[in-house]
């Protein structure tokens, strides 16, 4: 990789090694969003991607060597797992902006149950592809939550809000299909919960109690 790309992979660790209040890590999001913007080609995208991912680990590895904190109650080992669920989601953007490159995106727009999901492949497919998922497993409520979530963020929202709001609907209702054993740590489940503050207002418009998701997921 180039100088820039070292450069701004240097200050994303110092970032991540220095935050010690969880709760700023929107700070991390920022200064990945801000980057990956600087870069044009989204192929390129990819290959930085997998770079980071590399040195992240790296990083990880160096600080478990000096680390004093109790198993498990890190919040530097924290951070770097909540920098690579902001890397995936800069991953996904990618794909949807240059499909040719990136063959898991889904172009065919479909019509989705009650009609009320327009589903233009992507990201709602995923969606929809969850819901269905939960309600085979006899998760009604659960499934009923993100449907009406949907449904609202894909017909009320702004349209430069929706597709980051999508992601994370589509992140959270895959994370419900799984054992908690599988599912991304707790952490990590808050961080997608604190950048979605907009949907308090969105979730009582659909009639749906936000906590109840997040209760469900971390059970």
């Amino acid at each position: 990789m180039n100088d820039y790309v070292n450069r701004k992979f240097e200050l994303l660790k110092r970032t991540i090694d220095h935050l010690r209040n969880p709760y700023q890590r929107d700070k991390i999001r920022v200064q990945v969003e801000e980057f990956f913007e600087t870069i044009v080609d989204e192929s390129q995208k990819k290959d930085i991607i997998d770079y980071f991912r590399v040195k992240l680990d790296e990083g990880l590895v160096n600080h478990k060597e000096i680390c004093t904190a109790v198993d498990g109650d890190c919040v530097i080992e924290k951070n770097y797992e909540a920098t690579h669920f902001f890397l995936d989601q800069e991953l996904k953007k990618a794909e949807k902006e240059n499909a040719s490159a990136f063959k898991n995106y889904i172009q065919n727009l479909t019509i989705h149950g009650t009609g009320n999901i327009v589903n233009i492949g992507g990201v709602n497919g995923d969606i929809v592809n969850n819901i269905s998922l939960l309600k085979e497993k006899g998760e009604e409520n659960i499934a009923g939550a993100f449907e009406r979530l949907a449904e609202v963020i894909n017909n009320e929202t702004p349209e430069d809000q929706r597709e980051l709001l999508l992601d994370n609907i589509s992140t959270l209702s895959n994370q419900a299909t799984l054992e908690r054993s599988e599912r991304l740590p707790i952490n990590v489940i808050k961080t997608i919960f604190s950048g979605i503050n907009v949907l308090s207002s969105i979730s009582t418009v659909a009639g749906v109690d936000l906590k109840t998701i997040f209760t469900y997921l971390i059970q």
